[in-house]
């Protein structure tokens, strides 16, 4: 059994807040093309680690990876295509290192998680085979060491079947 079980086992845990509302409030700037919040793992790796320390300090124990939109048909409509493996990777990474950080700051040695947030695509109801949309995404999170996936905000049964 998982550490992740095992604790949730024995206690709830506190997990953070939405990381696109907490990057807008921050930046002031939706995910648009120029500015995804996906690809802010790779190019602004301090804004993210920031992010997740901040509800660290808030008392979280789960981090939520910066990976809601990291899909092929997300980032392909914002000019991201090709960086699905790249994206997840360092959503990943930014937690690890977010916990790293926190427990050198505080001495902490409870256990923390990083949960991979997989969010939905517009018009993933035409796509002949919405789970070809998320396999990548969902391989790379898996392979990284996530502790759980988490399927967020999806409108349609047939996007998380």
């Amino acid at each position: 059994m998982s550490d992740f079980i095992k604790s949730l086992l024995r206690a709830p845990l506190l997990a953070d807040g939405a990381c696109g509302s907490y990057l807008f409030q921050r930046s002031g700037r939706l995910s648009e093309p120029n500015h995804v919040y996906e690809a802010l793992n790779v190019s602004s790796p301090g804004f993210i680690r920031d992010m997740h320390i901040a509800y660290l300090q808030a008392g979280a124990r789960c981090l939520t990876t910066n990976t809601f939109g990291a899909n092929s048909v997300h980032l392909d409509a914002l000019g991201e295509s090709g960086r699905v493996t790249e994206l997840n990777l360092a959503g990943v990474q930014r937690a690890r290192e977010a916990i790293d950080i926190f427990r050198t700051q505080t001495g902490s040695a409870q256990p923390y998680f990083v949960v991979g947030s997989v969010g939905p695509t517009e018009g993933d109801d035409f796509h002949p085979n919405p789970a070809e949309i998320y396999q990548e995404q969902l391989e790379v999170l898996i392979s990284a060491g996530v502790d759980a996936l988490q399927l967020e905000t999806f409108g349609s049964l047939k996007q998380v079947e």
